[in-house]
């Protein structure tokens, strides 16, 4: 198969997996195996020499902008799912103790004169 076919095929399969719903961590996996496999396709496709080539080429162009943008907007999610668990254990840890950042030398400043 062409390498620049497969490169488009690939981009097609990844894309409709980043649309389902499912599972975070078997998206993870299954995105660096699709990933190796387009790394692959690249280094194996030539360039373009028909017409038709060449509008496959465009086609593999726009839908990889679309694919970035999905991946893009996976990458947020899970930064703000980690950041969400990091206040999450702060909060967690200071009910737990909530004497832990306490001035140790015991003095108390008045503001009043």
């Amino acid at each position: 198969m062409n390498g620049l076919q497969l490169f488009f095929d690939l981009t097609v399969q990844m894309i409709k997996l980043y649309q389902a719903e499912g599972d975070r961590d078997e998206r993870i996996q299954e995105t660096e195996r699709l990933l190796a496999l387009r790394d692959e396709a690249m280094r194996n496709a030539v360039p373009p020499s028909s017409n038709v080539e060449r509008e496959l080429l465009q086609k593999a162009k726009q839908l990889n902008d679309h694919l970035n943008g999905l991946m893009l907007r996976e990458k947020q999610n899970i930064q703000k799912d980690m950041k969400e668990l990091k206040v999450k254990k702060e909060s967690t840890n200071k009910y737990a103790n909530p004497y832990e950042n306490i001035n140790p030398d015991g003095m108390f400043y008045d503001k009043k004169k």
